[in-house]
């Protein structure tokens, strides 16, 4: 699906999104049937894993995106540069 360009990419997305969701109401239904919570904090549970999973990506890829950035600007101590007050 990489290959068409425009296409593959919406596909991919839509299905990470789907993904995503489904995890939402996989955990949902697990913190109710295997560990009794009642309908609110099972929500809850639902709601903040996969936020808090986007939310870890999100850091982590961030973080390699500056890490691999700095490696082509010439270091950390140039980053300043970049971003005058």
């Amino acid at each position: 699906m990489g290959f068409i360009p425009m296409i593959g990419t919406v596909l991919q997305l839509l299905g990470r999104l789907a993904l995503i969701v489904w995890s939402g109401f996989a955990c949902y239904g697990a913190a109710q049937g295997v560990h009794g919570l009642q309908d609110r904090p099972a929500i809850a549970v639902g709601v903040l894993t996969p936020v808090l999973a986007l939310s870890l990506f999100v850091m982590v890829w961030g973080g390699g995106f500056i890490a691999v950035w700095a490696l082509f600007a010439g270091g950390l101590h140039t980053l300043p540069e970049y971003f005058p007050r």
